[in-house]
């Protein structure tokens, strides 16, 4: 069984895709912006491909969106029947900051859990899925930029991992060469894909990898691309999931 995944830091639908917009988008932040509707469009072309997708960054109806549930417009135009998601951070009326699941499979329970460490609102959403008759876990988080931060959140998302089927989806803000993501898979197991990280940010020329699929070792992790959207600074990363077949008892 191949199922195709993807997770993808939206900013906000800033779609900031060049180096100028790190100073020229920054009003976007703030207030709507005429663009938007195009932004979500395009984003959402990238994302019909796909079965399983984390998303972050995305704002579920504030003000700076013109009232706009970013994650339920993105199911509505790439097709996915089923969602979940968790709002991090409110920011007053001007922003509802939200981490989210678009799935073309049954959501069969689904938890929100605060992680520790930061003044700014960080969480991970774990959801179980129907995936053609099997449990998946699909946790999707966005990690703190601080490495002290992400240490103690590392450490709390190492309860929320099953044993078996669990894929990690998200902007963990770090490489795997840094002590946190190391401490991730000595405290879960999970693991990257065999054949490297893939870098990500920024997505005009992308650098650095923080934005990563992990998976339990009965899921392999197979063709793993950066994909330059043009719809935010981060690229969408992309990955075939392999499921082995379970032994009979």
């Amino acid at each position: 069984m191949r199922i195709r995944v993807a997770t993808f830091n939206l900013q906000a639908g800033v779609g900031s895709h060049a180096p100028q917009h790190l100073w020229a988008h920054g009003w976007r932040y703030l207030l709507p912006h005429p663009e938007q509707a195009h932004v979500l469009a395009r984003a959402a072309r990238f994302l019909a491909p796909y079965a399983i997708v984390g998303v972050q960054e995305a704002d579920a109806g504030g003000m700076r969106t013109g009232g706009c549930d970013q994650l339920a417009r993105l199911a509505e135009l790439a097709g996915f029947p089923y969602r979940a998601a968790m709002t991090t951070r409110r920011i007053g009326k001007l922003a509802k900051i939200t981490l989210g699941l678009l799935a073309r499979f049954p959501v069969l329970a689904c938890t929100r859990h605060r992680l520790p460490g930061s003044r700014h609102g960080r969480g991970a959403l774990r959801v179980v899925l129907d995936v053609h008759g099997e449990h998946w876990c699909v946790i999707v988080t966005h990690l703190s930029l601080s490495r002290r931060a992400r240490r103690l959140q590392v450490a709390a998302l190492a309860e929320l991992v099953a044993p078996q089927r669990t894929l990690l989806l998200g902007d963990l803000n770090c490489t795997p060469h840094s002590p946190e993501f190391r401490l991730l898979h000595q405290l879960t197991g999970l693991v990257p894909p065999a054949s490297g990280a893939v870098a990500t940010w920024p997505s005009w020329s992308p650098v650095r990898a923080i934005d990563h699929v992990l998976a339990t070792p009965d899921l392999s992790i197979e063709g793993v691309c950066a994909v330059p959207t043009g719809a935010s600074d981060h690229c969408l990363l992309a990955a075939t999931i392999t499921s082995a077949a379970r032994q009979a008892a």
